[in-house]
């Protein structure tokens, strides 16, 4: 028996699924990639340092900004550059963002609350006025940035949080209750969205994101979020992602105001002298955990680079899920909806 999907509709790029069915055993349960590499990392190579961000962040146009904040982490590593508190905080602020317009937009899409676009739209704002557009952001760049933001943009902007938090906390009880699917796992996350350290993986097969942050650092939830932290940790069920997803969206949303809070709007950046090095970064993406490494010349240009997205990563995870739960079920609707779940981004994972 084969079961076949030809397109997961609600997912970020073209994806399918394909199982194949033995005397009722599932003997393969995979993702068909139905799209083509973009081969990113060939187009880094024998480009300027300076490039890379602006590059790297049109890896993906739902998740830019953690793609040109861990290149230019990267390249502040190989360079030995030591960013102030400052610029360490507004790049939280975006990533949280980030974190916050991403979610809702897959929430979104999932129940099609429209209060979602109001967080979103917030989310989507922050990151315009420090990054200059929400959208691959121009003015992150090694060493600080090109323009730092107004101080009257960002505090016109807060007029707007509480009704926007308010909105968060009324539609987080909507995902709460998931279906029942459990298979014990791995999982990989960091203590910080910018530069924490990696917590605990210990097999080649583990999952990212939001399931894995909260399952790991549950203790760091923001006071508002825990209080919808209402099943036992860890926990092995995949479909709670979506419940993390709205728990995040609170947490992230307090971590911006206490962030914004600590903004002394001081304009100024870190000196950094060009020279040889391999650098290696990471940051929290929406999706989990997201690594760029890259070798550069003595002259700034980049030899190698190295891509590894959380999608890459969660990938052979949720295809064991997926063969675990096609032995339980044979419904389509039921296997697309333990994809969504996961919130896989084709895009970022064939880079």
């Amino acid at each position: 028996m084969e079961i076949k999907i030809e397109h997961i509709a609600k997912t970020e790029g073209h994806v399918g699924f394909i199982a194949h069915i033995v005397k009722g055993n599932v003997q393969k349960a995979r993702l068909e990639i139905l799209q083509g590499k973009r081969f990113m990392e060939k187009i880094l190579e024998g480009r300027k340092f300076s490039d890379a961000p602006i590059i790297c962040a049109r890896i993906c146009g739902i998740c830019p900004v953690v793609h040109q904040i861990t290149s230019i982490r990267a390249i502040e590593n190989a360079f030995g550059v030591k960013p102030n508190r400052e610029i360490k905080n507004l790049r939280k602020i975006m990533l949280s963002a980030q974190i916050i317009q991403s979610h809702s937009l897959h929430l979104f899409l999932l129940s099609m609350k429209r209060d979602f676009v109001l967080i979103r739209d917030f989310s989507n704002k922050l990151i315009e006025i420090i990054g200059g557009r929400s959208i691959h952001p121009i003015t992150p760049e090694v060493g600080g940035f090109k323009k730092f933001p107004e101080r009257e943009k960002i505090e016109n902007l807060m007029k707007e949080y509480d009704k926007v938090f308010k909105t968060a906390i009324e539609i987080a009880p909507y995902f709460q209750k998931q279906p029942e699917f459990f298979r014990k796992t791995e999982y990989l996350a960091s203590d910080d969205i910018h530069d924490g350290r990696l917590g605990p993986k210990r097999a080649q097969i583990y999952m990212v994101g939001a399931l894995a942050r909260i399952n790991l650092y549950s203790s760091k939830l923001n006071p508002q979020a825990k209080k919808f932290l209402n099943f036992q940790i860890p926990c092995y069920n995949p479909f709670m992602n979506i419940a993390c997803q709205a728990i995040e969206i609170l947490h992230f949303l307090e971590e911006i105001k206490k962030l914004i809070q600590k903004l002394k709007y001081t304009k100024k950046n870190v000196p950094y002298r060009i020279k040889a090095g391999k650098g290696r970064a990471f940051c929290e993406a929406p999706r989990g955990t997201l690594f760029h490494s890259f070798v550069i010349d003595k002259e700034g240009y980049i030899q190698k680079a190295e891509i590894i997205t959380p999608t890459l990563q969660f990938i052979p995870n949720l295809e064991a899920d997926l063969k675990e739960y096609v032995g339980k079920t044979r419904d389509k609707e039921k296997i697309k909806s333990l994809i969504r779940a996961y919130d896989p981004c084709i895009s970022c994972a064939l880079r």
